[in-house]
Formats: C-alpha cells, structure tokens, sequence
C-alpha cells in the first residue's frame, strides 16, 4: 500500500494526464465538418402513359423529379442537367429551398426534341456543400403534333350544306392515340358553343384523321365559319391550334331531268295467300300471275309479289324518283273508304318454290308506302336504285291491303288506269371535273394527289363482275406538263394518287388530271406548279433509313431484338430513327409477351416498297419518304408445339416516313450532323384534306349520348377458351339466304383491291363485304335511319351519301342489331369466317372498329383472324390477339349475318 504523501502525488499526475486528454480530445470536436447532403435518388420523369410504355412521356414539356435529404435537416437547392442524347447538348434548370427528404420538380420549359431520347441527373446542394451527381436517368419524348390537313377550307362544294363535316390530323411520334378538340366559331371568330365543340380520337397513326359531323341547324348556307383543331394526349395538349375557314355552299338546283314509264308487260306478278296454314294446314304456294291480288282476311288473305324488269331504264341512267301506280281496283267505284295497298320491301330472296306466307315473313314489318285502294299510288323511295343495282336478284315488293275484308284485284285489261311505273332520272353522261388536284415535288418526280368528280355523270354499270369492281369511273387520265405546256408523260391511274419519277430537277412542271367512264371524258383539273428537287446529301440513306425503321419495329415484335438500343445499334442508320422507335418499343415488345403468354407469335416479315417518292423542304427543315409498302407477315398460334398452326397475312401500308435534318443540312450547305425520324403518317394523314372525310369519330356531347358499345349477350370474355356450339348457333346456320363463309373469303380476297372511299373505311368495307359476299339486301329508308341500309344512291355526288348505317360502325351495329339481322356467337367454338366483328374501346365504352372473320385456327384469341380495311391500309388475315395486345378494347362482338 503507498503511503499517503505517495497517493497524493499518483492522484494529482492522473488529474494532470486526465485533463491534458480533454483538452486533446475537446480540440478536435470543434473543427469536425458537417456532412454533405446524400446523392439524389426516386429520380423520376412525368407524366408517363403506362408501364408498358416504359419511361416515354406524352408532354414536350416533361416534368423531372429527384428526392434527397440533409443530414442537419437543412433545405436543400437541386440542379437538374438535361442531356439530348442526339445532339449532346446539356441544358440546366434549378429548384431552391427544398426541404430535406421532400421532392424537388422542375419543369422543362423551352423546346426540345420530339420525339427525342435524353438523360437527366440531379445533384442537391445546402449552403456548405454538394452531393454528389446522381446516376443518369433516360426518358424519350412522345408529345402531341400540331393539327394538319384540316377541311373544309375556303370555298368548296364538297361540303355537304345540311351537315358538315370538319377533318383534321392529329399524331404523335410513336403512331399512339391522339385525342382532336374543335372549336367553332362564326366569320366574326365569335365562339359558336361549347369550347371545345365536339372531340374525337385518332386510334393511330395508320387511322390519324379525327372528323366531326355538325349537328342540324347549327350553320346556314352561304355563310362563312372558322374552326380549329387542337391535338391532346389526356390533359396534356400541343399550343398550335390550327384554324380554317369555310363557306357553306347553297344547294345547287335539281337538274333537268327524263321520265320513263314501264308498263305491265314490265313487270313480273305473283299472288298466293299469306297464312301459314291457308292450304289444308299448310302454307300455299306463290303463283306466277298477271295481276295484283290483295285483300281478305284470315286464311283467306292475299298478298302479291311485284318484281320490276329495269333493262329499259337507259345504261347508266340515275334514277331521281319511282313511283308505282297500281291502277283502276276491281272494287271501283265502291272501294271501302278505309281500304288501303300496303306495300313492303322484300328483305331477302325466297327459297325454290316459296310460298305466300314465304314472302310475307321475308317482307320487312315498316311499310315502303301506304295508299288508298280507289287511287293505290306508292312512292318507291330508293327501291328502285336498289332494283337498278342488282336486276337478276332484286327481291321486289309485297303488297297486303289494310281494312279490305274482300279480295280487291289490280292490273285487269281494260280499265280505265292501267298498271305501271314511272322513273324520272338524269341520263348518263361523262364524269364531272375532278374538283381539286394536289402536287408535292420530290427527287427527280412529284406525288399526284386529287378528289373524286363532284358529279359522277352515271350510274355504276348494274353486271359488273366481280361486284366489287361495279365503278362509275373507270380510271383517271393524268399528265405532266411542261413549262411550255407541252406533255412529257400520261399515265392511266385507278386510285387517286400516284407518283410520277423520271422528271428533271430544277424544271417546273404541272399535272393536270381527268376522270374517264363509258361514258365519255371529264374536263381537265390542273394542279398549281412545282418543281422537283434534289435531297440534301442524297436520297439513299432516307430510303434505308425508313426500310430499317420498318423492319425494326417488326424485329421487335418478332423477337429478332432484345430491345430499342439493339436494334439501333444492329442498323447502319439506327441512329436516324432512334429517337422514334423508343417511343413505341415498349408497346411493342409488351405485344410480343402477350402473344408469348398463349403460345402466339409474330414469325416473320417482308417488306417491299413501291411507288417512292424522296421530297426536300427547305422551309420545314425535313425529308419525307413517301412509299407504299406491299408485303407479308407470317403469324403462328400453338407456336413451337405439334399443333402449331401459320396463317400469312398480306397488307398494304401507304404513307409518309417524315425526317427532320440537323441545322447543317441547309440547301447549298456542307452536309453533317445526323438527320432524325419524326413519325410515319398514313397517306390519309398526308393527302387527307384533298380526298376528304365523311368516317366520323368525332362528336358533341349530345352526339356522344348516342354512341354505345356492345349490348348484354353480345360479346364473350376475350380470355376464355372454347365452348359449346349452341343450338340456337346451329338453328342460324340453317335460317338464312345469305353465304357467311363467304363474307370472309371475299373480304380477304377484296382487301388488297378494294377501293378506299372513305379516309377510315372499315365499316364501309365490312359493308360491301356483307352485300357483294355474302348477299345481304339493301334496305331502303331515310339515310340516318337505323332501319336503313345502303350504298350512295344520289344524283348530285358532291359528297358521300351512303347511309349512316353503311359507313358508321355504331350505326351499323344498330342497324343489324335492331333489324334482328344477325345471331350473337356465344364463344370460340361457335365463331366462325365471315363473321362480323364489332370492337368496343376499352376507355370510352364504344363501337370504334369493326372488320370480318377471315380464318379460324383454334378456339381461342389466338386462333381467330381477320380481314380489315383501315385508312389507306389493309390486312387480310391479321391475328386477333395482336389486336388485343394494346389493351384499347374491351370487348369484341363476333355477328353471324341471318338476312
């Protein structure tokens, strides 16, 4: 033990080492640095449509977040660097005083590239000290376009002066739905309604036209109007808001017109009667007669088929009015003063050896016309064009008698009014003028675009084979002139485009064009002048750009790339359509993994193009390939197992592959930097405001309330398999007249060939498919009655006037719906070719497409496919799962036609 003195002296050195380590230690503490702020992180880029999608925004405008926190709880500033992968430019933006752990956003102002790829990183800073940059986080832009090709514009008689119709292009760079707003206003630009009128969506960029029917009474002839159009992706939308005028021309007076009358010995008679046990418990038979016999009651009553020989009409004749004029009743001049002739279409042809009650249960239930019997007149409404159309197969009329309890006979020798109708028509001449006519110069050639003749001059020939080809027109005469006005080239054209090469650079130029018939040749239309052009830098590289582009999208599909950057990279001009395909790779290859989830597949793809055109704008800093594309592409369901089957689809792609060139490109500059794809626009997209558009889309919000999709029992669920086929399925099958496989075959035969009429003409297609396959009549009517059903039976064709019900796809539905004219498949098994499909849009609940069954391989979504006629496009044989893979529909109605 240390004595005391000792301890005392231990105890004071501890004390003294003690105290020398506090101060060693307390030094230090008061030069320790505070922390930095952590590294970004949550970096994050809206607004984004979906997760397949990937991270491609709708806004050229996008809004960049990142989250960081301070340490000390300090607020914190962001800077934000935005890279534009093409150009390599950098662009900064800041946020000030964020709080620590909350988000920073900023939005990018100014333009950028769309559609573009870019990278943007964040980096935090407090008052002391930075964080560290984060990671890059890359984004591809996929914005709305401005609005194009709007009609009507100025004055033009192609507007229809009861209803018209407003058009316009709305896009995006991916081909994605665009949503169109009008607005309308008066000469004074005074709004008229609702701001926005009407809206619509364009589907993509293979259906870009939005066009929207105004309602009645909304203009008046001969006045002027303003409209414009504004094109949006949900809430986001492009500033320009492109504006037209229009004048809405008065109706031009009927013109002068021709009478024949057809008598008896025109007209074809049969009588039976109409009860279905009239002949000892049994249906009698249908006679040939030569008079009209109607009248009495029970088992008793008459009914009495009258058939129209047309061949006296003169060729091409176009009949304005018919009207049937019974003549003198044996019951003159006492006829019951309530009696009256009813009279009514024959919806479908009678089987061999028909009977009276055949035909009154073929008669529609709505009377053509009603007339006293002492002067039964019966105004035929368009039954006789319908007759005109199809002579060997018309249907006829059936005529009953209302209130007649005695049989009244009309057609007797001898009376004082004899039997006969009277046709007023216009007789057939040559074409109208072609009412405008479009050039768009290019290397060494021009594209030709023009409309129809405002006046057809004829009716279409009533024999054509095969029916699909019974055209007024012919063929257009179109040539090239000089600036001398001298002809260099005349070439003979079915459609109304085509593109013209072998012209010298540097030269000016004009088209002019004609309509030819059998009866005889219109009047020249001439286009304004131009001037063909040489592209920047050449045009191979634009030629092997938009093949590769093409391609790639389809590799993607069909698993020949991983992804957008492989397929870039795999491409010599990758780098030209980069920017492009990132907006859509990701809905692509989400299609692939849908097929791939029901062992479906995308096998292969060739592409040819034909008919290209490589134009320069100067103005527009761009260079657009214009090109149709023929080509094929193999498609397997049970694929990679022994029941794999292939089906090969042939299509037709028309259109304008669009690059914007780098500022170095200007004309008489050195070339370099890198040129860009913008988007592919459909040819109606292009030549859309020359052709016009009666397809509606569009509509106000009362148009809307009428609009529907599918009813209860009208679709299936799109993932189930199988089924029963039912015995009402099977009832179908036997019911009618009409030739349903047909209807599918004819409609993958005809959609390579098939005129387009219409700029979106999938109902219009299904329509003639329907009629010319498969059979189905013509239902006459008022032309927006959803009882009607009919193809263009004006004089004056200065615009569409098929029946809504012809060319509408809800009018359509609610025609065949309505009218009972077709059996609802109940699920795959039942599903069959030439079935009518109706397609319901998943957001809006409504019928926005429709196309025919043209095989069938399996019962499922995978095994279906079908033939379909799409702007300027078609398929023949298109998977129905690659149409479901979008997720845009929610449901499709499979129709089996009855009548």
């Amino acid at each position: 033990m240390l004595p005391p003195k000792n301890k005392r002296r231990v105890l004071t050195l501890l004390a003294v080492v003690m105290s020398s380590l506090l101060v060693l230690v307390a030094v230090p503490s008061t030069a320790v640095a505070e922390a930095p702020p952590q590294t970004p992180s949550n970096l994050k880029v809206e607004p984004v449509e979906s997760e397949d999608s990937g991270h491609v925004v709708f806004s050229d405008k996008p809004t960049l977040g990142a989250i960081a926190t301070d340490p000390d709880g300090d607020a914190l500033n962001y800077t934000f660097e935005l890279l534009d992968e093409a150009s390599g430019a950098v662009r900064t933006f800041t946020v000030e005083g964020v709080p620590s752990g909350q988000e920073a956003e900023t939005s990018v102002t100014g333009r950028i590239r769309n559609p573009g790829v870019f990278k943007f990183r964040a980096r935090a800073s407090d008052e002391k000290d930075s964080s560290n940059w984060s990671a890059w986080k890359q984004f591809a832009v996929d914005a709305p376009l401005a609005p194009m090709g709007l009609t009507p514009q100025s004055i033009t008689k192609r507007i229809d002066p009861e209803n018209p119709v407003l058009s316009g292009v709305v896009s995006r760079p991916s081909g994605r739905p665009v949503t169109a707003k009008f607005f309308l206003y008066d000469e004074a630009r005074n709004p008229i309604g609702p701001r926005p009128y009407g809206e619509g969506v364009a589907s993509s960029s293979e259906s870009p036209r939005v066009s929207m029917r105004l309602p009645d009474d909304v203009i008046k002839e001969g006045k002027t109007y303003r409209w414009q159009m504004q094109a949006c992706v949900q809430w986001v939308c492009n500033e320009t808001l492109v504006e037209q005028q229009f004048t809405v021309p008065v109706t031009p007076p009927t013109p002068t017109t021709r009478t024949v009358t057809l008598g008896k010995d025109k007209l074809s008679l049969a009588t039976g009667k109409s009860a279905a046990d009239a002949c000892s418990g049994k249906a009698c038979p249908l006679n040939p007669d030569t008079q009209v016999h109607i009248g009495g009651s029970g088992t008793e009553a008459l009914i009495s088929l009258l058939k129209v020989d047309m061949r006296s009409l003169p060729a091409g004749a176009r009949i304005v009015s018919a009207k049937l004029h019974l003549g003198t009743p044996s019951c003159a001049p006492n006829c019951p003063g309530d009696g009256s002739v009813v009279a009514h279409q024959v919806r479908s042809s009678l089987p061999d050896n028909p009977t009276g009650h055949d035909l009154l249960t073929s008669s529609l239930p709505k009377p053509v016309g009603e007339s006293p019997l002492h002067d039964a007149k019966i105004d035929l409404g368009g039954l006789a064009n319908h007759w005109q159309n199809s002579p060997g197969t018309a249907t006829g009329l059936a005529l009953t008698a209302k209130n007649t309890p005695a049989p009244v006979t009309f057609g007797a020798n001898d009376v004082p009014k004899e039997m006969s109708i009277t046709l007023e028509y216009l007789p057939a001449s040559a074409p109208g003028k072609v009412s405008k006519i479009s050039a768009r110069a290019g290397d060494c050639g021009a594209l030709a675009v023009w409309a129809p003749p405002e006046d057809l001059g004829a009716h279409a020939p009533a024999h054509a084979s095969p029916p699909a080809e019974r055209k007024v027109v012919e063929d257009y005469e179109l040539q090239v002139l000089d600036f001398y006005r001298n002809i260099v080239r005349t070439v003979r054209v079915k459609n109304l485009r085509t593109v013209v090469t072998g012209l010298h650079n540097a030269k000016s130029y004009k088209f002019r064009v004609r309509a030819r018939s059998a009866y005889g040749v219109g009047e020249w239309t001439e286009s304004n002048v131009f001037t063909p052009a040489a592209v920047p830098g050449g045009m191979q590289r634009y030629l092997d750009g938009m093949s590769q582009y093409v391609l790639s999208r389809e590799g993607l599909l069909e698993g020949k790339y991983r992804d957008a950057e492989h397929a870039v990279k795999a491409n010599p001009q990758g780098s030209a359509f980069r920017a492009a395909l990132y907006t859509d790779a990701g809905h692509l290859l989400a299609t692939r993994a849908y097929g791939a989830a029901g062992k479906a597949a995308q096998i292969s793809t060739k592409v040819k193009p034909a008919d290209t055109l490589v134009s320069y704008s100067p103005e527009e800093m761009t260079v657009t390939v214009r090109t149709t594309l023929h080509g094929t592409t193999v498609y397997s369901n049970g694929h990679g197992t022994l029941a794999e089957k292939r089906v090969t689809n042939k299509f037709t792609r028309t259109g304008d592959f669009t690059f914007a060139l780098p500022a170095s490109e200007k004309s008489g500059s050195s070339v370099g930097g890198q040129s860009s794809l913008v988007q592919f626009m459909a040819a109606i997209g292009a030549d859309g405001h020359i052709t016009g558009s009666e397809r509606i889309n569009a509509y106000t919000t009362e148009q809307a309330k009428q609009l529907q999709g599918l009813g209860s029992g009208q679709s299936f669920p799109l993932d189930s398999v199988g089924g029963e086929k039912t015995e009402a399925k099977k009832r179908a099958t036997r019911l009618g007249p009409i030739d349903n496989y047909n209807i599918g075959i004819w409609a993958a035969n005809n959609a390579p060939t098939e005129e387009h009429e219409y700029p979106q003409d999938c109902t219009n297609f299904i329509s003639k498919a329907i009629h010319y396959g498969g059979g189905a009549k013509e239902i006459d009517g008022d032309r927006k009655s959803d009882e009607a059903w009919w193809q263009n039976r004006r004089v004056r064709v200065l615009w569409h006037k098929d029946s809504f019900t012809w060319a509408a796809v809800v009018n359509h539905h609610r025609h065949f719906n309505g009218q009972g004219r077709v059996y609802w498949e109940q699920s795959y098994n039942e599903v069959s070719v030439g079935d009518t499909m109706y397609w319901e849009n998943k957001g809006k609940k409504i019928l926005t497409h429709a196309s025919i069954v043209s095989e069938v391989t399996g019962s499922d979504q995978y095994g279906i496919y079908y033939a379909q006629h799409n702007s300027p496009h078609h398929d023949t044989y298109k998977p129905l799962w690659q149409g479901l893979a979008s997720g845009s529909y929610s449901k499709v109605g499979f129709a089996y036609v009855l009548w």
